[in-house]
């Protein structure tokens, strides 16, 4: 059955759980943050409501720099992982584009295969590839991306693409393949407000 939609606030694991780190997430955006009734947790919401629903979500996260694009799908990788709202806990992993890219290079100077390392991206219920914009635009590169993400919805499993991009940048820049695949299924999501880099607040 789809997953209800969840509150805009997140129980927070009890002292006594476990509380499991999501694969591959930064140090800075381990702890879930922001927790309210605001802009911000709303859209959250919004994106772990995407998140085991079965249909197997492809989903642009877009808007400029310093808006809380990481930290909010960290938070979705937090809570995805350990299974809060009532949960099962699933398997998620965190990557940027340019260190996905240089993983699947590796496999040229190792004993590991391409494959074995492209089912790596694949096989997570969640995975999340953020600042898209940064990675080249090299045939590798594409071909790559496009094989991950097609896997991922053969298997119905989300995955959330986070860019700087505008939709028109990103379209050219994802190429057809994953831009028609993420339209079907899921979408883009904008985060646009006030620079939290710069002082702003919520």
């Amino acid at each position: 059955m789809p997953a209800s939609t969840p509150s805009t606030t997140p129980p927070s694991p009890g002292r006594s759980e476990v509380v499991y780190i999501p694969f591959g997430v930064p140090e800075r955006f381990r702890v879930p943050i922001h927790e309210g009734d605001d802009p911000w947790c709303r859209k959250r919401a919004e994106l772990w409501g995407m998140v085991g629903t079965g249909k197997g979500a492809i989903v642009l996260i877009h808007g400029p720099r310093g808006r809380g694009k990481t930290q909010m799908v960290c938070d979705v990788c937090h809570f995805v992982r350990n299974g809060l709202g009532g949960r099962k806990p699933v398997n998620t992993r965190y990557t940027t584009a340019m260190d996905l890219f240089r993983d699947i290079r590796g496999a040229f100077n190792s004993d590991t295969r391409e494959l074995d390392l492209i089912q790596r991206y694949a096989t997570p219920a969640l995975l999340v590839i953020d600042e898209a914009h940064e990675r080249g635009q090299t045939d590798f590169e594409g071909r790559v991306l496009t094989e991950i993400v097609d896997k991922r919805y053969i298997a119905m499993r989300e995955t959330f693409i986070v860019t700087n991009e505008t939709p028109e940048q990103a379209q050219k820049s994802l190429g057809p393949s994953i831009w028609s695949r993420m339209t079907q299924t899921g979408g883009l999501v904008e985060v646009n407000w006030v620079n939290y880099r710069a002082g702003g607040g919520k």
